[in-house]
């Protein structure tokens, strides 16, 4: 894929993003804007562990243009306002990357653009999410560097804290509706009226046949807990993760 393609493919998808589009952090040099400025909540993400519907309900309690969202590692210490970082099951959430790559068009150029551990060189040596083969996909290899994304967020870039000194609450996706979590989240933004929208079951239908033969051949597990060699380093610090946690950036 050449770089133009690559750049129109992501303007493809700018266009087609939701409301919440003008607030969503794409490079790291757009985050010194928000520097200093403590009024506003930045919803982060691996990706594919439900940022997007966490952004669009946290839109319905604040105001538009103070709720932002990404897929970049950690702002420094400059950035002021309260963080959530949501990430999930990584096998789970590399099948719906894939799913998504190979079913959206565009949603893998802007993913690989955006995402920012993700492996631009893997993906452009393949030519594009749609070049996907029983060899190089994402099922059998972190290209989206989640292991990576996991270990700067919840370890090498942030420490422990307390609850009213935190900056970060780091939190499960699968862990979201418990009833604990709930109250961290409306304790940490000050929001005693939030809540989400009714759980759905993860997972998708009408799997491409690719899909499918890349599962066969790469997981381990079952259809309903699938397990990938090339997600044992996430899996463990997923697995390792409270359901959620106070944190602050240590950078």
């Amino acid at each position: 894929m050449s770089f133009k393609t690559l750049i129109l493919s992501c303007l493809l998808i700018w266009t087609t993003l939701p409301c919440n589009a003008k607030t969503f952090i794409a490079q790291r040099k757009d985050l010194p804007h928000y520097y200093g400025k403590s009024d506003y909540v930045l919803i982060a993400s691996t990706g594919r562990s439900g940022s997007t519907m966490l952004t669009e309900q946290m839109l319905k309690f604040m105001p538009k243009k103070k709720v932002l969202k990404t897929h970049l590692l950690l702002p420094s210490r400059d950035f002021k306002g309260k963080i959530l970082f949501i990430f999930s099951n990584p096998d789970q959430a590399a099948e719906s990357a894939l799913f998504m790559t190979l079913h959206k068009r565009g949603f893998g150029s802007h993913h690989f653009v955006y995402v920012e551990t993700a492996d631009r060189t893997w993906y452009q040596h393949i030519g594009g999410s749609s070049k996907q083969n029983l060899k190089h996909n994402l099922l059998s290899y972190d290209a989206l560097g989640t292991a990576e994304h996991l270990q700067a967020w919840l370890h090498d870039q942030v420490k422990a804290s307390s609850p009213d000194r935190a900056q970060i609450l780091a939190i499960k996706y699968e862990n979201l509706w418990d009833v604990e979590t709930m109250q961290a989240i409306r304790n940490f933004l000050n929001l005693p009226d939030f809540e989400l929208p009714a759980k759905r079951s993860r997972g998708h239908q009408n799997l491409h046949a690719n899909e499918i033969a890349f599962r066969q051949a790469y997981n381990l597990g079952t259809e309903e807990d699938p397990i990938y060699t090339a997600y044992d380093e996430a899996r463990v610090l997923w697995e390792q993760a409270p359901p959620f946690q106070f944190l602050k950036i240590n950078r």
